[in-house]
C-alpha cells in the first residue's frame, strides 16, 4: 500500500525539475520590463547617442539635466499605473537627422512603453536587435533607407500590436523569418529592396489584416502563399512583388 509520501514523490520532483524553467521564464520578463521610471528611459537614450558618431544636431537638446519628454524627436504620453498616472517616453520619431549608430546600443528594455518609432532616412548599421521583441506595445516601426544587415530577427515576431513595419532600402539579408506569421495586427509589411533571399514563408498567410506586402527587388523564392481575404470586397489589399 502506497503512502501518502510516495505518491506526492513524483510531483516532488516534476516540480524540482520545472522550477528552472520558471526562473528563466521571469528573468524573461524582467528582461523585457525594465519598470516606468522616466529616469532609465532618459538614462537609456542618452547612452545611445553616446554611442553614436557625431550626435545630430536634432540631438542637442537631449541633456542629462532635462526631462527627455522636452527632448527633439521624443514625445511622452501618461500612462495608467495603479493609482497613479506618469509620464513615459511613447515615440521616438527622427527622421532624416543623419544618425549614424547602432540600433543594438539602445536598450529597449527601458523603453517598453513606446508605440511609434520613425528613424527612416539615417545612418543606422549593424543588426536589427532581437531586444526589439521588447516592445510588446509598438505599433509602428519605421525603418526604411538605412544600412541595417543581417537577418530579420525571429524575436520580431513578438510585437504582436504591430501595425507597420518598414524595413526596405537596407541591406537584411537571411530568409524572412515564419514568426512574422504572429504579428495578425498587422496592416503593412514592407520588406522590399534588400537582399533577403529564400522561401516566403507560407505564415504570411495568417495576416488576416494585412493591407500592403511590398516584396520586391528581392531574392526571394517559391509562391505567395495563400490570401484568403483578398477576395473579400469589403478588405483592401495591395501586393508588390
Amino acid at each position: 500500500m502506497q503512502t501518502l509520501g510516495s505518491k506526492m514523490q513524483p510531483v516532488l520532483y516534476l516540480c524540482l525539475l520545472l522550477m528552472p524553467c520558471l526562473f528563466l521564464v521571469e528573468e524573461a520578463h524582467a528582461a523585457c520590463h525594465g519598470g516606468i521610471s522616466l529616469r532609465s528611459q532618459r538614462m537609456a537614450l542618452l547612452h545611445w547617442k553616446d554611442t553614436l558618431a557625431s550626435p545630430p544636431v536634432q540631438m542637442s537638446s537631449w541633456q542629462e539635466n532635462t526631462t527627455p519628454c522636452n527632448w527633439t524627436g521624443i514625445v511622452c504620453t501618461a500612462v495608467r499605473h495603479g493609482r497613479r498616472m506618469p509620464r513615459v517616453v511613447t515615440d521616438i520619431s527622427l527622421p532624416d537627422a543623419g544618425i549614424r549608430g547602432q540600433l543594438g546600443e539602445l536598450n529597449f528594455s527601458a523603453l517598453a512603453f513606446l508605440t511609434y518609432i520613425d528613424l527612416s532616412n539615417n545612418s543606422l548599421h549593424g543588426a536589427l536587435p532581437a531586444s526589439i521583441s521588447c516592445l510588446s506595445s509598438l505599433l509602428e516601426l519605421y525603418l526604411p533607407y538605412n544600412q541595417l544587415t543581417w537577418k530579420i530577427p525571429y524575436e520580431i515576431g513578438g510585437l504582436q500590436s504591430l501595425r507597420v513595419l518598414e524595413l526596405s532600402f537596407n541591406r537584411l539579408t537571411g530568409h524572412i523569418p515564419a514568426s512574422l506569421g504572429n504579428l495578425t495586427m498587422l496592416n503593412d509589411l514592407i520588406i522590399d529592396q534588400n537582399m533577403v533571399s529564400g522561401p516566403i514563408p507560407e505564415e504570411i498567410g495568417r495576416l488576416v489584416n494585412l493591407q500592403l506586402l511590398q516584396l520586391s527587388n528581392s531574392t526571394l523564392s517559391g509562391l505567395i502563399p495563400k490570401i484568403p481575404w483578398k477576395s473579400d470586397p469589403t478588405k483592401y489589399f495591395e501586393l508588390i512583388w
